[in-house]
């Protein structure tokens, strides 16, 4: 095995997700702030920075990103469809409500942006954007279903090409 004896993760989720995609410490992505990736906000992984999932593709492996991202979305690019994922299903954002997909906004929350203060969301009270993705199709339908179920479901799909579930043979 391996000792680990350095510190090779940061205190919030972008920093570390930026330094494990790209092999990188997250002061060279950028990414190494405390409020690196806010909604709203532009950083991502460096154009430049080629992520595992580019790495495995340039080696005819298949790769599939399935949940959180968090590693930037201000365009296409940023997100794992375009840093070498063939499938990304899941959210781009830091977080969201696991039944309803959506980015929290003020109510009984931190209020991230301040003029929906009173505004009612059509996605529910407190909800400021929703934020669940199939590839480039925002997945609507399963609104109100338990989030961790339909990664399941979506993990048996994108699994089933490559053969069976069973132990392998001797």
């Amino acid at each position: 095995g391996i000792k680990l004896e350095r510190m090779y993760v940061m205190p919030q989720c972008s920093p570390t997700r930026a330094a494990i995609m790209t092999g990188r410490y997250s002061f060279r992505t950028g990414l190494q702030h405390f409020t690196t990736i806010l909604p709203g906000t532009t950083p991502g992984i460096p154009e430049w920075d080629k992520t595992l999932a580019e790495t495995f593709k340039a080696g005819g492996y298949a790769t599939h990103m399935i949940g959180k991202w968090h590693i930037g979305y201000s365009k296409w690019s940023q997100t794992p469809l375009g840093k070498g994922f063939d499938s990304f299903y899941g959210y781009l954002q830091g977080e969201v409500d696991y039944y309803n997909r959506t980015l929290a906004s003020c109510e009984g929350h931190e209020c991230l942006f301040r003029m929906n203060e009173g505004v009612i969301s059509p996605f529910g009270p407190g909800a400021a954007a929703y934020d669940f993705w199939d590839e480039y199709k925002p997945v609507v339908e399963d609104f109100g279903k338990y989030t961790v179920d339909a990664y399941d479901a979506h993990l048996d799909q994108v699994l089933s090409p490559y053969g069976t579930a069973d132990a392998p043979s001797k």
